[in-house]
């Protein structure tokens, strides 16, 4: 998505400094990946049963391990100039988005609103108003998404506005 800055509050985590602020701040695009924390009977709820809660939170954990992963190679391997951010659910000063913080050298932000649509909608706006040209998001849903994808994205920001992909099981990326 691209949008005109906006003045709101920062969505960057107070903990780290700005990534805007570094040596790289030629970088304008963010990439954010939308994460809840695994919680047991909060995630994958639909897979219970057969899986119990325990195992699908496992199984969720993983997934925001494995997205975290395929971000860091898009932007190593394909050499894509993003900042990558971890929205995080319900709280960012949760000990496993810290862990995910320290050991995926990404940034952590909160997820504001009341549904979905809303939380992407803030992140957005936060993330414009610190001088990002272009946000991708992404989900936890779609470990296994080509890294092409990534770099796909990223050239029709250059002249798109918003960018969605259509996901093998009706809902999109």
């Amino acid at each position: 998505m691209k949008h005109e800055s906006e003045n709101k509050k920062s969505a960057h985590s107070p903990s780290r400094p700005s990534p805007l602020a570094s040596h790289q701040a030629r970088i304008e695009c963010a990439l954010v990946i939308f994460a809840k924390a695994p919680i047991p009977g909060e995630v994958k709820t639909r897979l219970c049963p057969p899986l119990t809660p325990d195992e699908a939170a496992t199984l969720h954990g993983s997934f925001v391990l494995d997205m975290l992963e395929r971000s860091k190679l898009a932007v190593a391997k394909l050499q894509l100039p993003f900042h990558r951010y971890l929205a995080c659910s319900p709280s960012s000063e949760l000990v496993f988005f810290k862990i995910m913080e320290e050991r995926q050298n990404v940034h952590l932000l909160d997820q504001v609103g009341e549904d979905l649509g809303q939380r992407m909608h803030r992140t957005s706006v936060d993330l414009f108003a610190k001088g990002y040209k272009q946000v991708i998001i992404v989900g936890t849903d779609v470990p296994t998404l080509p890294l092409s994808v990534y770099q796909e994205a990223f050239a029709l920001l250059g002249r798109s506005d918003v960018v969605l992909g259509p996901a093998l099981d009706g809902g999109y990326y």
